[in-house]
């Protein structure tokens, strides 16, 4: 697994990850009800219509104790998961060795199946390509190339289908005030303890969706999609890597144009301590990485 050379402690306060400690694919008692921030429990439908999948990440902390973390990802062949890149960075506090792909909406019921020896909804990655430019502006305090791709074992599920990549028109189209769908297993709040004043997680696990979503900034590069999350609704930890959709009412389709990356601070010049996934959330903007992932999609499907 590759390896990101950036600030881990500064990046630790950003990433949408949840961590779980456990050994197996079981989350923390707190982690198991759901999913987006006042999003709505998905069926399996919407799931393998969409193509959203989950992400188990196992690793070993510096004690040698192991551990686990949730992303989410979009299926984008039949093999591969596009998702992001800080999802697949070890750190010396978690080194990654090894993802779980899960197709099933509630990932504890995986667990369950797993125990039983029931591979039906779950895949072993065996490749993984980050984002060769992957790491940490420390002038603004955003992650960079936040992008990964995950190869696994065998194939999808039956009738489990790809994502749908946005052409450069759509891409065109993205504005402030423009209504987009966010998918992920994150969790449903996030806050902090009024008593250890650590930031505290609750409900990840299950995949949920929230849509009318409105944008509230492209970045002037458009690399990245902002949305204002002060109503507490919106992607938080575990919905890392997880999509963000454009949908087309003509034609009743999503098209992916986002991929969740990081939390920021509605109040760019403040920056200090966790910004609790109720300012600013920012996803990667796929209209400026279409050849990259077109390039190495063939690469680690050759690997």
């Amino acid at each position: 697994m590759a390896q990101a050379k950036i600030n881990y402690f500064i990046v630790f306060l950003l990433l949408l990850s949840a961590c779980a400690k456990k050994s197996d694919l079981t989350p923390d008692n707190d982690q198991i009800s759901s999913g987006i921030m006042g999003g709505v429990n998905v069926d399996s439908k919407f799931q393998n219509d969409s193509g959203v999948v989950g992400l188990v990440l196992v690793g070993k902390s510096a004690n040698g104790s192991t551990s686990t973390a949730i992303c989410t990802g979009s299926l984008i062949a039949s093999n591969v998961v596009l998702s992001a890149g800080h999802c697949v960075a070890s750190s010396p506090d978690f080194k990654l060795i090894k993802i779980y792909v899960i197709f099933a909406a509630d990932i504890s019921t995986v667990a369950g199946e797993m125990k039983a020896n029931n591979r039906d909804h779950v895949r072993d990655a065996d490749a993984v390509i980050q984002h060769e430019n992957f790491g940490f502006d420390k002038t603004n305090g955003f992650i960079l190339n936040d992008l990964s791709l995950i190869r696994f074992v065998g194939s999808a599920p039956t009738g489990f289908n790809t994502t749908k990549m946005a052409d450069s028109a759509l891409f065109n189209s993205l504005q402030a005030g423009v209504s987009l769908s966010l998918s992920g297993y994150g969790v449903t709040s996030y806050s902090l303890d009024s008593i250890t004043k650590k930031a505290v997680g609750d409900g990840s696990g299950i995949l949920r969706n929230i849509d009318n979503r409105k944008i509230y900034q492209v970045s002037q590069d458009r690399s990245k999609i902002l949305f204002k999350q002060t109503d507490n609704n919106g992607a938080c930890h575990g919905d890392s890597g997880g999509p963000a959709f454009y949908t087309d009412s003509v034609k009743n389709q999503k098209y992916i144009v986002g991929v969740t990356s990081q939390g920021y601070w509605l109040d760019s010049k403040i920056r200090t301590g966790d910004p609790l996934c109720n300012q600013i959330n920012v996803y990667t903007n796929l209209a400026n990485y279409t050849d990259w992932i077109n390039l190495n999609l063939k690469a680690i499907q050759s690997k």
